[in-house]
């Protein structure tokens, strides 16, 4: 009878042990799990971040393009206004010569 009871108490005992095995276990998953969470907020943080400076530079380069598209064609109307006078100077140049 003693023989049953410490049979009885070594399959407890290692019921217990695996037991506690499988909580250790369980809690390093836990663990590992809020870990990568935490991993996770920070690079979606980190990459919507990224996407409002890839959408703000965007939208700068926008109004760069138009005000460059702006000044090309006010010098491209200062151009044509010089062209013009240069002409009417030249013309008045030489009706003034005969």
């Amino acid at each position: 009878m003693s023989q049953e009871s410490y049979a009885d108490y070594s399959i407890i005992h290692k019921y217990l042990e695996q037991q506690k095995l499988h909580e250790e276990e369980l809690q390093r998953y836990i663990d590992e799990n809020e870990e990568l969470s935490t991993k996770l907020e920070v690079a979606t943080k980190e990459l919507q971040s990224a996407k409002d400076e890839l959408e703000n530079s965007q939208s700068r380069a926008e109004e760069l393009q138009q005000k460059v598209t702006e000044r090309d064609n006010e010098i491209r109307r200062l151009t044509t206004t010089i062209n013009t006078l240069n002409q009417k100077i030249a013309v008045m140049t030489k009706g003034n010569r005969r």
